[in-house]
């Protein structure tokens, strides 16, 4: 029980009384019960023993009408026999769906077979004229109307028998429900004086403590207020100067981040200016390179217009020889071959001004081509210095890129940083609001300590415990200073789980 809180205590205590008062109230329903049915039966007997006495009464009152009848002979006595008679068929009808005893049921029937019979015996005595015959049948009735008599008297002395030791039988159960009811409350009592002993223990000890626990807690936290409200005014001036401080190294930050974007900017100017530069390198190496290829071209040109040149003065070398041939068949041929002469005369002279010109020509593309050559070599001269000055220049452009970038995250970086330092004049500001609001949450909170010194003065009053002076003024901050928090929370925690 010393792990149950006090909820739980107290469940204990009042379902274990209920649990008692539960077999106390069943103990009473079953007496009850049990008596119920012990009157039900007394109640039945005294039924059948009321139906029994109308059927006696009955039967004597057809024996008044027989012997009326027999006497005056008048129909109106027959009449009355008649209805008694109903009356008492009735009762029997009566008798034999109520009465479900098996002896006494028999004598029902056997009640039942006797009237039968004395009603037959009757009605052959009002048939008759008188005489013999009817004396032996008013013999004959008195028999069946004594036979009758001692049933009747029979079952009404078995009822009697039954409701008697009903009512011993109710009477004692009645004592018995008594008597248990009457032990059982006892316990109930004792029961529950013991758990309200038992829980009361289990819960005043630990309260005790509590309160103890609670009262020392309360002087040391009215010590540790002052101590706060103290702290927290310090910490209001520190972060006061420091917003100040703050305020300058912001407006700095600004200033400084004002310069770093100029120079961002420049930057950007400087790369944009770097990549047009590097645009244009690039356009005069493609041109430089297709200046090349053309003279390239030429100088091919040349030398293929060399090669024709060198066919042609073959071709004339070979004209020339060709004609001199001919002309020699000319002078062989005499005043024949004259006009053959001159026709090669003319060829031969053809053919040396065009192997003239051939050379002229091959001469003059000569000179070109050496010139081709050197200008092959001065564009490759030129075109190794513009990718020289396009590598520089690209390298100029990663430069500038490098540096508007760096610019550029150097101005974020700034951005961020003058951020930071509004965050943290922001929090500065609130740090010293807060520590303001701690100074009075300390002094409210030496007020809530003296209210639970109060309330810890109730509970002593509560659990019968005198008030003892607390300690506190000087003494409370000593041994806060002195004093370990763990041991201190960890004892709390003890007494409260111990509760």
């Amino acid at each position: 029980m010393q792990r149950w809180n006090v909820p739980q205590r107290l469940a204990l205590g009042f379902v274990s009384i209920l649990s008692v008062l539960s077999g106390v109230g069943f103990l009473g329903y079953e007496a009850l019960h049990g008596t119920l049915g012990g009157f039900r039966e007394y109640r039945t007997d005294a039924e059948h023993s009321v139906l029994a006495a109308e059927l006696e009464i009955g039967f004597l009152e057809m024996r008044v009408a027989e012997k009326d009848f027999l006497v005056t002979r008048v129909s109106e006595d027959l009449q009355t026999f008649e209805q008694e008679r109903g009356h008492v068929m009735a009762l029997l009808a009566r008798a034999k769906r109520e009465i479900a005893e098996p002896d006494r049921a028999e004598l029902v029937a056997a009640i039942e077979r006797h009237i039968l019979e004395y009603s037959d015996a009757f009605t052959r005595a009002a048939k008759t004229g008188g005489g013999a015959e009817l004396a032996a049948l008013s013999k004959q009735m008195g028999a069946f109307g004594a036979l009758l008599d001692q049933e009747f008297k029979k079952i009404e002395h078995d009822i009697v028998a039954d409701q008697v030791a009903a009512g011993a039988r109710i009477s004692r159960e009645v004592q018995q429900a008594q008597t248990a009811i009457v032990c059982v409350g006892l316990a109930a009592v004792v029961l529950g004086l013991f758990l309200a002993w038992i829980i009361s223990r289990s819960i005043v000890g630990p309260l005790r403590e509590i309160a103890s626990t609670i009262s020392l807690g309360a002087d040391e936290t009215v010590a540790a207020s002052g101590l706060v409200s103290a702290s927290s005014q310090a910490l209001a001036e520190g972060a006061s100067e420091q917003a100040a401080s703050l305020e300058e190294s912001s407006a700095s930050i600004e200033e400084l981040s004002s310069m770093t974007k100029r120079n961002a900017v420049n930057a950007q100017e400087a790369k944009g200016a770097a990549t047009r530069t590097r645009a244009s390198a690039d356009e005069g190496e493609l041109q430089m390179k297709a200046m090349q290829d053309s003279i390239g071209a030429i100088n091919s040109a040349s030398q293929d217009i060399t090669k024709i040149l060198k066919t042609i003065d073959e071709i004339a070398f070979q004209t020339n020889i060709l004609a001199l041939n001919a002309a020699v068949e000319a002078a062989r041929a005499g005043e024949a071959g004259a006009g053959f002469a001159v026709v090669a005369d003319e060829v031969r002279a053809l053919a040396q001004r065009s192997a003239v010109a051939a050379r002229e020509t091959a001469e003059k593309i000569g000179d070109s081509v050496e010139k081709s050559r050197v200008g092959v070599r001065v564009s490759a001269e030129v075109a190794s210095t513009f990718a020289t000055i396009q590598k520089n220049i690209v390298s100029f452009d990663l430069l500038a890129s490098e540096i508007a970038s760096a610019s550029g995250e150097q101005s974020q970086g700034i951005d961020q940083i003058n951020v930071a330092i509004s965050q943290i004049d922001q929090v500065t500001q609130t740090n010293a609001s807060a520590a303001e609001e701690t100074a009075s949450a300390s002094e409210e909170l030496n007020a809530q300590a003296i209210s639970l010194k109060h309330a810890v003065e109730q509970v002593n009053v509560l659990v019968g415990v005198k008030t003892q002076t607390a300690l506190g003024g000087a003494d409370a901050p000593s041994r806060i200073g002195r004093g370990k928090p763990g041991a201190e929370k960890t004892s709390r925690k003890d007494v409260l789980v111990a509760a």
